[in-house]
């Protein structure tokens, strides 16, 4: 049984040795190593690798691919799509999924702290696993939308992190939001409020395309998060709908993703 479950630098590894530039979905293992740090744990995970098959290596010293993963190897290098998806529950629950479309076949990894779990899937479980459920239908208020630079917001989560929610409200209320805007924003920084992020990289026509939408809720109130530039400066935008519309668009983006030529 070939093994299914591996570390983000395991599928470095093992991406390079079939010659591959790219993953899709899957973050640089190694971009926090200093360059000696990095070689050291390169011919550590290549040493495990090749004691379990998974790597092969010639006379010359040189690691391949072993046949039994070549096509696996595939999947998160030569995906035609990849749909990443980042979701939280209000109780701080979260849970990260990433799947991949190869020659009409279709995968999901499930994401378990640096481990990354891979099965083959069906269509119908693509859907099933991207509903955003038990959000609100319908904003309880009139839409408003907001607008707060980056820096500010950063700050915002730094002190709410660190238990000073109250310097974090004052923030968010001096950059625009109302006490109760401001309380959802709160929350999510705190990771306490509802949220749901999908990105879609399509590389079905060549170039990688990329498409994101991402959504915050609680206290009644949903907002469709987006990025914006005012006067040089980036700024997160929080615009409220309701649960239909955010339904619809998750939808919409995922039957992008499941479409195949």
């Amino acid at each position: 049984m070939r093994r299914m479950r591996f570390t983000a630098q395991e599928l470095y590894v093992m991406a390079s040795a079939a010659g591959k530039r790219k993953m899709y979905g899957i973050p640089d293992g190694f971009a926090w190593m200093s360059e000696k740090e990095l070689q050291l744990m390169r011919q550590q995970i290549s040493d495990t690798l090749l004691e379990e098959g998974i790597l092969e290596m010639d006379f010359d010293g040189k690691c391949s691919i072993s046949e039994d993963y070549q096509k696996f190897i595939g999947v998160y290098c030569d995906c035609q799509k990849c749909l990443t998806v980042n979701r939280q529950s209000n109780e701080g629950k979260s849970e990260a999924l990433i799947f991949f479309q190869k020659d009409g076949e279709f995968h999901r990894t499930e994401v378990d702290e640096n481990w990354y779990v891979f099965s083959r899937i069906s269509p119908l479980e693509v859907e099933a696993s991207t509903i955003a459920e038990n959000w609100l239908e319908k904003s309880l208020h009139s839409p408003a939308d907001i607008v707060i630079p980056q820096i500010a917001l950063t700050k915002a989560k730094r002190y709410a992190m660190s238990g000073n929610a109250e310097e974090a409200f004052r923030i968010l209320k001096q950059n625009g939001a109302d006490n109760r805007e401001a309380a959802v924003l709160c929350d999510g920084l705190q990771e306490r409020a509802q949220y749901v992020r999908l990105l879609l990289m399509d590389m079905s026509s060549g170039n990688c395309k990329e498409n994101s939408i991402a959504f915050l809720s609680g206290r009644g109130i949903v907002f469709v998060m987006g990025i914006v530039v005012i006067n040089f400066r980036t700024c997160a935008t929080f615009t409220e709908c309701d649960g239909a519309e955010m339904q619809r668009q998750i939808k919409e983006i995922v039957t992008t993703f499941l479409h195949t030529e």
